[in-house]
This record gives C-alpha cells, sequence and structure tokens, in this order.
C-alpha cells in the first residue's frame, strides 16, 4: 500500500514537471509588452540623465575600389548637455589629438563624420511611424530582439512621417533590465549629397543613390554620481555605393567612449575689499 501510494506521488511530480516548461513557453513577452518596458526605460533616461563628459577616440575613413584613401584618427573631449526641459540632449566635442598631435584649432576636417549617435539613437523605438515585432536572436542568453520596419502608407501611419521604404531597425535588448544593449539601423538607396570636405573644399563624396548606409550603437552601464545609466561605447557609421557603381566609394566612422563622469560647474568666491557705505 505504502509502495502504491509512493509511486502515484512520483507520477504526480512527474506530470508536474512536463507540464511546468509548457506554461512558461505560452507565457512569453509579447511585443507590447517588451517595447512597454524599454520605452519605460528611455523616458527615465530622458528625464534623469544629467549631462556628463566623456573620453572619445575616433577613426575616420575613406576607401575608394576598397582601397583606403583618406584616415584620420581623433582623441576628444566628448561633452552631452541637457537642452532645457525637453529631455532632448546636445552634443559637443573638443578635439585634443589629430593623428596623435595637437591641433591648430577645432576646425577639423575629417572623411567621415558622424553626429547625434547620442542624443537621437533611440527616437526609433518610439515612434508612430515605425512597425514593430519580435525576432529570434542569434545567442542563446535570451537576449530579446526588437524588429522594426516603417508602416505602410494605407496605414494609420501620420502624414509627416519620412522613413524610406528600405530603412530597417534592430534592437537588441537586455531580458533583465529590459535595456538596449544594441542597436542597428540600415537604409538603403537613399538620395544622398554629402558635401564633405576632404583636401578638396565640398567634395561630395558619395551622390548616387546606389548606397547602404548603416548605423549601430553598442551600450554598456555606466556608474554617474550615484544612479546607473546605460550609454554608449561604441557608435559605428557606414556608408557606401554598391559594388555595382564604378570606383564605389565606402565612408566609415568609429567611435569608443570611456571615462564617463558627471559633468559639474563649480565657482569659487574669493576674498576681498569691504567696502563701507554711508548713509
Amino acid at each position: 500500500m505504502f509502495a502504491h501510494q509512493s509511486y502515484r506521488a512520483a507520477l504526480s511530480l512527474l506530470l508536474l514537471l512536463a507540464v511546468t516548461p509548457c506554461t512558461a513557453q505560452q507565457a512569453a513577452p509579447t511585443i507590447d509588452a517588451v517595447l512597454a518596458r524599454v520605452r519605460e526605460n528611455i523616458s527615465e533616461f530622458k528625464k534623469s540623465v544629467p549631462g556628463f563628459v566623456s573620453d572619445e577616440s575616433a577613426l575616420s575613413q575613406r576607401f575608394v575600389n576598397n582601397k583606403l584613401k583618406e584616415e584620420m584618427k581623433i582623441e576628444s573631449s566628448f561633452e552631452v548637455k541637457r537642452r532645457g526641459g525637453t529631455g532632448d540632449m546636445l552634443e559637443t566635442r573638443t578635439t585634443k589629438l589629430v593623428d596623435g598631435k595637437t591641433p591648430k584649432n577645432q576646425k577639423i576636417e575629417p572623411p567621415y563624420f558622424y553626429r547625434g549617435g547620442f542624443a537621437d539613437a533611440l527616437g526609433s523605438v518610439d515612434s508612430k511611424c515605425l512597425a514593430y515585432s519580435l525576432g529570434e536572436a542569434p545567442d542563446t542568453d535570451k537576449t530579446i530582439l526588437i524588429l522594426s520596419t516603417p508602416k505602410p502608407v494605407s496605414s494609420d501611419r501620420p502624414a509627416e512621417c519620412h522613413f524610406s521604404p528600405s530603412f530597417s531597425m534592430k534592437a537588441f535588448v537586455d531580458p533583465q533590465t529590459f535595456q538596449i544593449i544594441r542597436l542597428e539601423y540600415t537604409v538603403q538607396d537613399v538620395d544622398v549629397d554629402m558635401g564633405i570636405r576632404g583636401h578638396i573644399p565640398f567634395v561630395a563624396y558619395v551622390t548616387s543613390r546606389d548606397n547602404v548606409s548603416t548605423f549601430i550603437a553598442e551600450y554598456a552601464p555606466v556608474e554617474l554620481g550615484s544612479k546607473t545609466y546605460w550609454l554608449p561605447k561604441t557608435v559605428i557609421s557606414d556608408l557606401k555605393d554598391k559594388d555595382d557603381r564604378k570606383n564605389p566609394v565606402h565612408l566609415r566612422y568609429e567611435a569608443h567612449y570611456a571615462n564617463y563622469h558627471k559633468f559639474a560647474v563649480s565657482s569659487t568666491i574669493l576674498p576681498g575689499e569691504v567696502v563701507q557705505t554711508q548713509n
């Protein structure tokens, strides 16, 4: 009798264990639930992130027919300030070294330059112009992958939307914190007139619509003051003509960030002479 009861108890336990994975699978997060958590983090970031300064190491390159034609290495002090009460961020930088030498002034002319990797990158995770879905991340640590493409013209897409039909986005999300750990944007066949200064002023290196533009930002937790924020550690912008164009041009900008610290302004009141007034 006791053995029979033990058998039934063991069988019940096995059935419970067998059912549990199925229940967990049914509770998988939806795209709406993931976006809600991610957007909550972005909103909190915009409201609370202080102004900060970091070290920026950038490499700017221009290739023609896959051969390197120009290259510039730039070391800068990179600063981000909050713009009023809107939560928008303004990027500025002070160049310290160019190819290992102190520049004569701040008028630096790299082969290719990208601006907005901090201030504008997260906007496409919360856009009424885009449709979102969940993808399958190519790793095994349960990273969540958000995919995004422009909404069709016939849908409820606002009239002010100007995303190219070829635009696509991938956002890799940490499953524990729901913070973005990597962003990827790709767009093709855009009407581009770079107007980039090179050795010849205002040379438009890429003017065709036969091109591919890629942006990548990788994020990591950074402590500023008493709080932790997820900030970019690497930003890459890549713009190139497709291979079927004669003498295809390839422009690349890659920047790395380190030594984050909170931006602060201090003032000191120096002692002076006491001024006596007469009534």
